[in-house]
């Protein structure tokens, strides 16, 4: 996406065959970002945890799931499972263990209609794969720890953004 880029005149699109899927369903994935727990420290990280994880309890989609997916990301410190359970008593939690990018375990498995992450570039390409019609259906929803280049640019996809700063 050469127009979305910080440099455009010296970017160029790269060709990817776009994605799509019958049956989107009303779960939630959750895409972990782990890894910032060594950047910014594991209590803090711990404090974005919680902010994100309301987030998602008081939406309209939280309602709606009756599963939530978590996907780790595959470098760093992992999520007690029971921390999760924690925050979202009354739905099923399920981790995906798997060394399969997000973006196939988006496309391929869980089809999920809500997705929600801090700032993982994972919802870029799942954005720029799917088809005009999937991109109409899906709800993405970010929640910057910092504030970064893809900031602009998840308000240019036309992400929701839970932060008031940005």
């Amino acid at each position: 996406m050469p127009s979305y880029a910080i440099r455009p005149e010296k970017s160029k699109a790269l060709k990817f065959n776009l994605r799509t899927f019958e049956n989107i369903s009303e779960e939630i994935l959750i895409i972990g970002q782990e890894p910032y727990a060594n950047l910014i420290g594991p209590r803090e990280f711990e404090i974005q945890l919680i902010r994100l994880y309301e987030n998602i309890l008081n939406s309209e989609s939280y309602a709606k799931a009756k599963i939530i997916y978590y996907k780790p990301h595959r470098n760093g410190p992992r999520i007690d499972y029971d921390f999760l359970q924690t925050f979202f008593k009354d739905k099923k939690v399920e981790v995906i263990d798997s060394n399969d990018s997000v973006e196939n375990i988006f496309f391929n498995e869980v089809r999920c209609k809500y997705l929600f992450t801090f700032d993982s570039s994972a919802v870029v390409n799942i954005s720029a794969e799917a088809d005009i019609a999937l991109k109409n259906k899906i709800e993405i929803t970010t929640m910057p720890i910092l504030i970064n280049d893809l900031s602009d640019l998840f308000s240019k996809l036309n992400f929701k953004i839970l932060d008031d700063d940005l």
